[in-house]
């Protein structure tokens, strides 16, 4: 998709739905795996409203370019490896949500990033292909409990070396790249504990991990960053500040905005999940010029 893709109608739809989100977020649920559940009228009721959109485990997918850019206030404390596992699954081992919805996380969700609003920049556009879901539900129904759900995407990406994302104390981080200074600014699902050495299990476990990511015959991104233990930063979308005159800035101007993701050969050798957002500051040396010259790749999240 490119742009919004919606007519006003749809916009207003979609716009009332992430700030329902924004206030559902804050609700606390028995079980974990009622989330789903809890949230299947109001999106039956939507889908009324939207009968060309498709449901996506709390996202509509006409809007999709915007929704997955949501942030949470709660964060993990403990190591990248240990909220990868974790992810998209209940206490109980039990799947509930793909890494990639807002619904994986019992937190206050917001959209945007701070200065970054979508609402107040211009020509907001999509900077992906979009490629295809897939939701197999466990139930009768799409807006219920779910077995798997996963997007297949292609985009632009820039690996971040695991060893610049240790010894943070806030989930609000600068990545700065030792030869081209500025690259964004992200905020991290996880903070690292105190680092300590790896155990003998902790890295048998690690080597297991990398052989099965090797093994991999797909040409996605999980391969292509095969053998980077850190995570990546996935293009999404792109937005500019309005000129004096009101039209957007020029390209060299334009915010780039995305995903952080980390590839998880423990769910599947091909695929892999959110660990974050970020956003790339023109004005700070970085923005959409900085993904220009950076590897494509298709990236199944789940």
């Amino acid at each position: 998709m490119s742009g919004r893709g919606e007519d006003l109608d749809e916009l207003v739809y979609h716009d009332n739905w992430m700030t329902m989100v924004e206030l559902y977020g804050i609700r606390e649920l028995s079980y974990e795996t009622d989330r789903l559940p809890a949230l299947s009228g109001l999106a039956t009721l939507f889908k009324r409203a939207l009968p060309l959109d498709t449901y996506l485990a709390g996202l509509w997918e006409r809007d999709i370019h915007r929704q997955l850019f949501w942030n949470t206030s709660g964060t993990s404390r403990g190591s990248l490896a240990d909220l990868v596992s974790s992810l998209g699954y209940g206490g109980d081992g039990r799947y509930i949500v793909p890494s990639w919805s807002w619904l994986c996380k019992q937190d206050l969700i917001s959209f945007g990033y701070d200065k970054f609003n979508m609402d107040e920049y211009a020509d907001y556009r999509s900077e992906y292909s979009y490629l295809r879901s897939s939701i197999t539900p466990d139930g009768l129904g799409p807006t219920g409990k779910l077995r798997d759900a996963s997007l297949l995407i292609r985009s632009r990406f820039m690996p971040i070396p695991y060893t610049t994302t240790k010894g943070r104390k806030s989930p609000r981080w600068r990545f700065m790249n030792a030869h081209i200074g500025y690259v964004a600014d992200c905020e991290l699902d996880w903070v690292e504990e105190a680092s300590r050495d790896e155990t003998d299990s902790e890295r048998k476990g690690r080597e297991e991990a990398d052989s099965r990511r090797r093994e991999g015959d797909e040409n996605r991104g999980a391969k292509i960053m095969n053998g980077k233990r850190g995570p990546a930063l996935l293009l999404l979308g792109s937005c500019a500040e309005p000129g004096e005159d009101g039209r957007p800035s020029g390209m060299n101007e334009r915010y780039a905005r995305g995903m952080v993701i980390c590839a998880a050969p423990e769910i599947d050798p091909a695929a892999c999940v959110r660990v974050g957002t970020f956003y790339s500051d023109p004005e700070d040396g970085g923005g959409l010029k900085l993904f220009e010259k950076c590897q494509q790749g298709e990236f199944l999240l789940k």
